[in-house]
C-alpha cells in the first residue's frame, strides 16, 4: 500500500507540478533520477553544493541562473524502487524536505544576486509549498485540535466549511487527473486509494515537514555537519525467496512487479531532462 501511495504522489508531482511549470513557464526541476546533464555545465557550476541534501533542486536553481534550460521530456520512462516501510520513507522524505528548505532560504537571501530572475518563479513555487501551504495547513490543524482539547471557541462559518470541502475535492480531482495521464492507472482501486491518501499519507507529510524544519533549524543554529542518508533498497534475493514461496500459481514475482499497479515499483512519470 505504501508504494502505491508513493506512486500516485510521484505521478501527481511529475504530471501536474513538473509538466505544468514546463508548459507555462518553461521551467522544470531535475528529478534526482532519470536525467542527463552536460559535464561542461557541471564543471562550470563547480560541482554540487555539499550542504544541499536535495542536490537535484539546488543544482536546478544554479543551472537556470547560468542561463541554461532544463527540458521536461515525458517520453522517457524509468522504474524506481520505492521505500517499502514507513521508517525508510520517513528518513528519505525528511532528507528531501530538509534539502528543499535549505534551497529555499539559500536562494531567497541570494535572490538579488541572481543573474536570471526567472528562477524566482520556482523559488515562489517551493516557498508556497513548504512554507505557506504547509504552514497554513499546520496552523489550521493546530487551531482545530485546540478547539477540541482545550475548548477554544472558534467561529467557523459557512465559508470555512466550503473551503474544507473545496480543498478535499481539489485534492481528489488533481490526483485523478494525474492518474488519467498514465495508462491503466485510473482504476477503481487507485480511486479508493486516493481518497484514503487524503486522510493518511498526506497528513503524514505535515508531521514530516515540521520535523524536517526542526532538524534543519537545529543544524543551522549549532552549525552541525550535514549528513547524507542513503535510501535503503530492498534485497532482491529476499524478494526472489518470496516468489518461490508464492509460486503455487506459477506467476513470476518479477512480472508482477513490472505492472504499474504494483506494490514495489512505481514509474517516475516519464521524465528526462536535457540541457
Amino acid at each position: 500500500m505504501l508504494t502505491r501511495l508513493i506512486n500516485i504522489e510521484t505521478l501527481t508531482f511529475q504530471w501536474l507540478a513538473q509538466a505544468g511549470r514546463w508548459f507555462w513557464f518553461k521551467l522544470a526541476t531535475i528529478p534526482g533520477t532519470n536525467f542527463a546533464v552536460r559535464k561542461s555545465v557541471l564543471e562550470e557550476l563547480g560541482g554540487w553544493d555539499e550542504k544541499a541534501l536535495s542536490e537535484d533542486t539546488e543544482l536546478s536553481f544554479r543551472i537556470y541562473d547560468l542561463g541554461y534550460h532544463i527540458r521536461f521530456f515525458p517520453n522517457a520512462i524509468t522504474w524506481e524502487q520505492e521505500p517499502e516501510t514507513i521508517k525508510v520513507w520517513w528518513r528519505q522524505r525528511t532528507r528531501w524536505a530538509r534539502g528543499n528548505l535549505y534551497v529555499i532560504f539559500k536562494f531567497f537571501f541570494l535572490f538579488f544576486k541572481l543573474k536570471h530572475k526567472k528562477v524566482g518563479l520556482d523559488l515562489i513555487y517551493f516557498m508556497f509549498t513548504y512554507v505557506f501551504f504547509f504552514g497554513g495547513v499546520i496552523l489550521s490543524h493546530a487551531l482545530f485540535l485546540a478547539s477540541l482539547i482545550f475548548g477554544v471557541q472558534l467561529s467557523v462559518g459557512l465559508v470555512s466549511y466550503l473551503l474544507l470541502i473545496s480543498g478535499f475535492l481539489l485534492f481528489i480531482i488533481e490526483e485523478l487527473l494525474a492518474l488519467n495521464f498514465e495508462k491503466k492507472q485510473l482504476t477503481k482501486k487507485n480511486v479508493l486509494t486516493v481518497i484514503l491518501m487524503y486522510f493518511t499519507y498526506s497528513q503524514m507529510w505535515l508531521f514530516l515537514v515540521v520535523y524536517a524544519a526542526f532538524i534543519e533549524l537545529k543544524r543551522v543554529i549549532f552549525r552541525q555537519e550535514v549528513t547524507w542518508y542513503k535510501t535503503k533498497r530492498f534485497n532482491q534475493k529476499e524478494k526472489q525467496d518470496r516468489k518461490s514461496a508464492w509460486g503455487a500459481d506459477g506467476t513470476s514475482f518479477f512480472n508482477l512487479n513490472k505492472s504499474k499497479n504494483i506494490n514495489y515499483f512505481s514509474t517516475s512519470a516519464s521524465l528526462l531532462q536535457w540541457l
